[in-house]
């Protein structure tokens, strides 16, 4: 995998102007080196809590949004749909019994 190095856009000339956005985060030197560094006492690991838990969130609301036809509202503070009991099926699933 490059992992998104070495890839262009095309067709190049509606590019030429484009300008990547300032960055935000942190770039890590690798997860294991991210993972030291933040457990000796450093930076903050570039996929803490604060970074994974949005992202998760809005993997999983993708995968929701696919089984469930519709425009959906998202409550983050309440966990749930406020349009969809359909889609709140997908949010907290019944498991089976053990």
């Amino acid at each position: 995998s490059n992992r998104g190095e070495g890839v262009w856009l095309l067709p190049s000339a509606r590019w030429q102007e484009y300008r990547l956005p300032p960055q935000l985060l942190t770039r890590s030197p690798g997860h294991m080196l991210d993972w030291i560094r933040a457990c000796k006492g450093g930076d903050a690991s570039c996929s803490d809590f604060r970074v994974a838990v949005p992202f998760a969130e809005w993997l999983a609301l993708a995968a929701i949004a696919f089984r469930v036809p519709g425009k959906l509202s998202w409550d983050s503070k309440a966990m749930r749909f406020t349009n969809s009991d359909e889609a709140n099926k997908y949010v907290k699933p019944v498991f089976r019994p053990d």
